[in-house]
């Protein structure tokens, strides 16, 4: 279930790279032509990743909260701020007014 849901985010991370043997040069390829776009360490997104996804991913955070609920089509009154978390209650790399840090 967890990699259909990726796959409906349109996310990879990096290590489906080293578990299936994919080699760096075809990644640099795919990220040159357009079909692959680095969003941070460890994950690479297409040009169909959600704009929050990629956002929060860039970051090294994940969607939570409202952001996340409305990803999976659960109504949501708008907040204009991305609301994340982080792995181990580290902070966004490039701290934003424009985001909302979650433990």
């Amino acid at each position: 279930m967890e990699s259909e849901h990726k796959k409906e985010l349109h996310v990879i991370p990096s290590s489906v790279r080293e578990d299936s043997g994919i080699s760096r040069r075809v990644i640099a390829r795919e990220i040159a032509q357009g079909t692959l776009v680095q969003l941070g360490r460890g994950w690479y997104g297409t040009p169909e990743t959600p704009a929050k996804v990629a956002r929060a991913l860039k970051i090294g955070a994940r969607l939570t909260c409202g952001d996340a609920l409305e990803l999976h089509g659960v109504w949501m009154v708008r907040d204009e701020k991305l609301h994340v978390a982080t792995l181990r209650g580290e902070k966004p790399r490039t701290p934003d007014r424009g985001v909302v840090p979650h433990k």
